[in-house]
């Protein structure tokens, strides 16, 4: 995808193919539930009205309690964003639960960045599990924009075995 040809095609990516070989035995899984979804729709600025066509659900309204960021949910994409010309530091906690074999290793290996964007995770290097197990991981992501006007920018991490 070119910003060059499509300037929102930074944000048309989604969660990546589905390889139905591998769906079988995912490995790793994003541990995201409803709540999730309803904290991040709620930071989107929805009315009460508009989020309950959405959701479906005549019972479930936006509060401050549950307003979210497109940072908060448990899922393997990110995205940051700042003023042209800012620095912008933050850090996205994340974590996964091994369903895989009971004894594993997983690698997080970093994506090709832009220049001006820093991206490194915590713990670095192989995580190893034992049985069923939640692990966490954050990963701080640094984008220090040297235009003049507001760009975008793509990247991220992989993890495999």
């Amino acid at each position: 995808m070119s910003a060059t040809k499509n300037r929102e095609a930074e944000f048309a990516y989604g969660s990546g193919p589905i390889n139905p070989v591998n769906a079988a035995n995912p490995g790793l899984i994003y541990d995201a539930g409803e709540s999730d979804y309803i904290q991040f729709l709620c930071g989107q600025g929805y009315s009460n009205e508009s989020f309950q066509l959405v959701t479906g659900s005549s019972t479930t309204t936006c509060s401050a309690s549950n307003n979210g960021t497109v940072w908060d949910p448990n899922y393997p994409s990110f995205a940051l964003s700042g003023p042209a010309g800012a620095s912008v530091t933050r850090a996205f906690r994340q974590a996964v639960t091994n369903v895989g074999s009971p004894v594993s290793t997983y690698k997080a290996t970093m994506v090709p960045l832009p220049r001006s964007t820093n991206l490194h995770s915590s713990p670095s290097g192989r995580l190893g599990t034992t049985a069923t197990k939640t692990l966490s991981r954050t990963r701080w992501r640094r984008r220090h924009s040297r235009r003049r006007s507001g760009g975008k920018a793509g990247g991220g991490v992989v993890a495999g075995v």
